[in-house]
């Protein structure tokens, strides 16, 4: 009688094999979309930063050259992709767009069925330019001293100084922000444009802070003088640098002389000082770093207003060295140069400098 003897050594191979298809799968697609993964990654972080430089530097940059550039440096981290190409162009007069797009071999998935050979990256960065620069929000802080013997406004508004013709014609949005009536102003903050700068404009009306009437009128006892001091500011490299104008809106006629010389512009009334912190932005005998006491000469900062930092303005609304008497304080050249008449505490912008162009990625 025969026997028949099955050898199933071979069906532990072919099980083996077929058990086997899932785990190399596995694995290699874990490696092979890791590497697709890591790609992407590197491609959007470029494209990202390319559009964001062409939107910055505009028409002035040479585009071309900024794509070839990214192209190589992918092709360079990335030797084994095929396809590379990198695209970029103004798709409106604000927005930047900038494609990116290889395919990556695999390594191991393809050996399966229905698998292609290369995985395809492709991603998109979109930059827009904002219309308007940089620049201050409203201030943190306004304090206008309340026992001074003036009545003082304050103003902010934008000033061109890109443009031409005389300063005033440069002016524009003109907004009443603080009195030291102790007013309160409901504003609109400016909004101030490439080439324009947020300047503040002092209005003094002398003797007058006893005398709500004269405040807007200057025809009614005790006849007043009035003064306006603009900042009209323009930046530079980020620095705020003021031309401080002085105009003269009324004198009474007892005055007059002392005016013969119509010195507008370069006046002595106003300190800036840069905080690392706001709670630095208090007088030194508060435990900040703003100056305090008379007869001072003030403090300019020269660096930028840049992110985490605050800014101080402290304005003296006497001018000092003005001609005529200067005995007591109703005497036309009289002042303290205390410079804290009126105290703003701004805070810098979040990101870049004063006057930077703003631009966001918004795809």
């Amino acid at each position: 009688m025969r026997r028949f003897v099955f050898d199933r050594r071979g069906n532990v191979a072919i099980v083996l094999g077929i058990g086997i298809i899932p785990v190399v799968g596995f694995v290699g697609a874990t490696l092979d979309y890791s590497r697709a993964a890591d790609l992407r990654s590197f491609l959007q972080t470029k494209a990202d930063a390319a559009a964001l430089n062409a939107a910055v530097n505009g028409d002035e940059q040479d585009h071309a050259a900024l794509l070839a550039g990214l192209e190589a440096e992918i092709a360079s981290k990335y030797a084994d992709v095929d396809g590379l190409t990198v695209g970029g162009e103004w798709i409106t007069s604000a927005n930047f767009r900038v494609d990116a797009r290889a395919t990556i071999d695999t390594a191991i998935i393809h050996i399966l069925p229905g698998i292609d050979r290369g995985i395809e990256v492709a991603v998109r960065a979109v930059a827009q330019v904002s219309p308007e620069q940089t620049t201050y929000d409203p201030p943190e802080k306004v304090d206008l001293e309340p026992d001074a013997g003036d009545y003082n406004e304050l103003f902010a508004y934008c000033y061109a100084y890109d443009s031409m013709g005389p300063p005033k014609t440069r002016r524009s949005q003109m907004t009443l922000i603080a009195d030291n009536d102790g007013g309160d102003y409901n504003f609109e903050w400016p909004k101030c444009e490439e080439g324009e700068a947020l300047s503040f404009r002092m209005r003094n009306v002398r003797h007058a802070r006893a005398h709500p009437h004269v405040w807007n009128n200057p025809n009614q006892w005790p006849y007043r003088a009035e003064y306006d001091f603009y900042t009209d500011t323009a930046l530079i490299g980020g620095v705020e640098q003021f031309s401080l104008r002085r105009e003269i809106t009324e004198l009474p006629g007892a005055w007059e002389p002392y005016h013969d010389n119509p010195q507008t512009e370069d006046f002595e009334v106003l300190e800036t000082v840069l905080c690392d912190s706001e709670e630095e932005c208090v007088g030194e005998s508060k435990g900040g770093i703003i100056p305090e006491g008379k007869g001072r000469i003030p403090q300019q900062a020269n660096e930028p207003c840049s992110p985490g930092k605050f800014m101080y303005f402290g304005w003296e609304d006497r001018p000092p060295d003005q001609p005529g008497p200067n005995s007591g304080w109703t005497d036309p050249a009289w002042t303290d140069r205390s410079y804290d008449d009126i105290r703003i505490v701004m805070k810098c912008p979040e990101t870049g400098t004063l006057g930077d162009r703003q631009v966001r990625l918004v795809e």
